[in-house]
């Protein structure tokens, strides 16, 4: 796994878990196991789809007001890319979230990238790119690649156990 972050980046405390697929039982089922394993890692997590149903998750604006209604801090974002040609980098939500909804799985090998974003200041904190893969079960692929980058992410500081 190949990873990134941004100097002087701080840690997250209450994040979404966030897998953009337009499939909403892959989206449910990849969500669930990504918050679980930053639970894990002392980082409170819930899945996306409890906040931002597919029906609405699209809309940027409505999206942002209800992650910091509801106390988020930021998100933890997972997709799969191709594994022809060089993984575009969104250095903001705002460009992350207008560019992967429609976002498919892209072949039988893929690549999983996961991101971590601040809502405070909507950039980019960090960022893993796994090696190419086939994908043969998802759910086993999405399983080894949240451990890791649960890992990584408390490793580097990027989490921190919720005050209180």
């Amino acid at each position: 796994m190949r990873t990134w972050r941004a100097p002087g980046s701080g840690g997250l405390t209450h994040v979404i878990a966030l897998f953009s697929s337009a499939d909403g039982d892959v989206r449910h089922a990849i969500e669930d196991r990504l918050a679980r394993q930053l639970d894990a890692r002392g980082l409170s997590a819930e899945p996306a789809y409890a906040t931002l149903p597919l029906a609405t998750v699209r809309d940027l604006e409505l999206a942002d007001g209800r992650l910091r209604a509801a106390g988020f801090d930021g998100i933890v974002a997972m997709r799969a890319v191709s594994t022809s040609g060089p993984v575009d980098t969104f250095p903001s939500y705002d460009a992350y979230w207008g560019a992967v909804w429609a976002t498919e799985l892209p072949g039988t090998v893929v690549r999983l990238e996961i991101d971590a974003y601040s809502l405070a200041d909507r950039r980019l904190l960090w960022s893993a790119v796994s090696k190419p893969v086939d994908v043969q079960d998802l759910a086993q692929l999405a399983d080894a690649m949240t451990q890791l980058a649960s890992r990584q992410l408390a490793e580097q500081g990027l989490v921190r156990a919720p005050a209180g």
